[in-house]
């Protein structure tokens, strides 16, 4: 079994040290969350708490996709979410680059 948690920055409660799980789920399987498990959490929280205490969304590399970052966009959440570093992606003049290299250090 699985947690799915939410972890992210809330205006003006975010600490390093007193930074806790606000929602959860238990997944009854292996592997990571889908987007449809993942707005759901989110949504419990905007139910709750209003989409305005959201400053931002941080996750790791399992949390990505397509549809999710479409959905964070459109619902105009921020978020920082780490990805591989063999992940292609564009830059802002919509070249194609993966962090792998874009991170090297110079010899």
């Amino acid at each position: 079994m699985n947690i799915n948690e939410l972890m992210g920055i809330l205006n003006g409660y975010f600490s390093w040290n007193k930074s806790r799980m606000v929602f959860w789920d238990l997944l009854p399987k292996k592997g990571n969350s889908n987007t449809t498990e993942r707005i759901k959490i989110i949504d419990r929280f905007i139910k709750q708490f209003g989409k305005t205490m959201i400053a931002g969304l941080l996750a790791d590399r399992e949390f990505v996709g397509d549809d999710w970052f479409n959905w964070l966009l459109t619902e105009g959440i921020p978020f920082c979410i780490r990805i591989k570093g063999n992940v292609i992606t564009t830059n802002a003049r919509a070249m194609a680059f993966t962090y792998e290299i874009s991170l090297e250090r110079p010899q």
